[in-house]
């Protein structure tokens, strides 16, 4: 999952990808208890480098008439990227591919 932050170095957005693993105990009410037992960051990378991976991932997955929240969920999906984050990129995307979108919920291209 990848989650926005500022570097502590240089001061530029950056995204962490972090593994996050949780333990499940069962309770005696038949619920769940989840505890957080390890946080991993594995890889970092700048926020243009995201945007380029994404633009070349997502390819045909893009279509005229295509719904905002479909690119926000395929987002979230294949990248996993934290709803937060996504909402962000996905506006640098609507720029960047030059797409438009009258009633903001569907995009076309221009």
């Amino acid at each position: 999952m990848y989650i926005k932050a500022r570097c502590p170095v240089c001061y530029n957005e950056v995204y962490y990808n972090v593994r996050l693993e949780m333990d499940e105990e069962q309770t005696e009410e038949q619920a769940y208890k989840y505890s957080l037992s390890n946080v991993e960051i594995i890889d970092t990378i700048s926020e243009k480098d995201l945007l380029r991976y994404v633009f070349l991932s997502l390819g045909s997955m893009v279509y005229n008439g295509m719904k905002i929240e479909d690119l926000e969920d395929i987002v979230i999906e294949k990248f996993g990227i934290t709803r937060p984050c996504c909402k962000e990129l996905i506006e640098k995307i609507i720029l960047e591919l030059n797409l438009y979108t009258p009633d903001m919920k569907t995009l076309y291209f221009a």
